[in-house]
């Protein structure tokens, strides 16, 4: 009888499907059922509130255009003035600095 267990054992999937009686005596696999989405990956359900989320409603440039009287080239445009403005404000302040640094040399070298 040991023997047969052993021989059971040692053959493959194959040849235990051409027997007839000792396929029949195996239970099948339990039939595994996914989890809902509502389900964390623990499995237990959400509790309490939603969880707050952001929506994206005036994302897209036609509607900002309808809805804010903004057209986006205008928006471009003028933050490329901004910041060629700020860059040159920026150069006119230290061309000031730099005559005053020189002006304070000259005072007190003298």
């Amino acid at each position: 009888m040991a023997d047969d267990r052993t021989q059971d054992l040692r053959r493959s999937p194959s040849h235990q499907g051409s027997e007839g009686g000792s396929s029949g005596s195996r239970k099948p696999a339990p039939v595994v059922k996914p989890a809902p989405s509502t389900m964390n990956p623990f499995l237990f359900p959400p509790r309490g509130l939603a969880r707050p989320t952001l929506r994206q409603v005036l994302s897209e440039p036609n509607l900002r255009r309808e809805f804010l009287g903004v057209d986006e080239d205008k928006t471009c445009k003028a933050a490329v003035a901004e910041r060629s403005e700020y860059r040159q404000g920026m150069s006119a302040l230290l061309h000031h600095l730099d005559v005053q640094c020189s002006q304070r040399n000259k005072d007190h070298h003298r």
